[in-house]
């Protein structure tokens, strides 16, 4: 059974397997990445897939609302299809490697919002974000609920809280966000990131979340006929061991 048509901007080590689930579900699904050499894997695996590399502008993280004329060169006006997918999953992680793309990762959100604000006048959009906006040294177990103030926040947390806050006031959409905690699956093994090491802040509890859960929460929203409830909310595990327990 077709369900419809589904975009994830971000081929890479998440978007690649909800991909998969997605086709598996009877979806049509567009996938975009930013290495051309992936491009046979994507397709081979029945994705509609393109190269795609955003536009980024380098302006300081700030909470302030971006408007929107300053930043329309940001977009092609190519109607490239993914834009016009009947939902769209914005999946593009900032690069930990890279410092900086603290400042021009939330531009590259923006311009993937605003070409589909501008292609498709009535789609959803899911943004997964991440519980970094929370900083590192709260302390606390995080569920689907937690709120935490965010005090003096980090150059990448601001950078996520800019992302966030661009969905909410510019996609003029109905929307999710989807604040991941600490992803693991397949090869990715959290006990191995600390190997050899000492561990930080061993008493604090771990927030972590499986590929897996990830893919059934993005799977069930896209399911959903309608969106009702917050459009903010946490994505993680339900088990909080210790960090020193489990890490070590």
């Amino acid at each position: 059974m077709q369900k419809g048509s589904v975009a994830i901007i971000g081929c890479g080590w998440l978007g690649f397997r909800l991909a998969l689930k997605l086709l598996s579900d009877g979806y049509t699904v567009y996938g975009t990445t930013t290495h051309k050499d992936k491009l046979t894997e994507l397709e081979a695996a029945g994705i509609k897939a393109s190269v795609l590399k955003l536009p980024v502008v380098d302006f300081q993280a700030s909470t302030k609302t971006i408007d929107t004329k300053p930043v329309e060169h940001l977009t092609s006006h190519a109607p490239h299809p993914y834009w016009s997918a009947d939902q769209l999953v914005i999946n593009i992680p900032p690069n930990r490697k890279d410092p900086a793309s603290a400042k021009t990762y939330p531009a590259a959100v923006l311009s993937a919002l605003l070409s589909y604000r501008r292609n498709q006048p009535s789609g959803r959009i899911i943004f997964t974000s991440s519980i970094g906006v929370y900083g590192k040294d709260h302390g606390r177990a995080i569920d689907r609920g937690t709120r935490i103030a965010i005090e003096n926040p980090s150059e990448r947390q601001a950078s996520l809280l800019l992302a966030e806050s661009q969905v909410q006031a510019q996609s003029q959409r109905p929307h999710r966000i989807l604040r991941l905690g600490g992803l693991y699956g397949g090869s990715r093994d959290p006990k191995k990131w600390f190997a050899g090491r000492e561990i930080p802040r061993p008493n604090d509890p771990i927030n972590l979340v499986s590929r897996e859960e990830v893919i059934e929460e993005i799977t069930r929203l896209l399911d959903e006929p309608f969106w009702v409830g917050e459009s903010v909310y946490n994505v993680v595990g339900t088990e909080h061991p210790r960090r020193g327990e489990y890490y070590g």
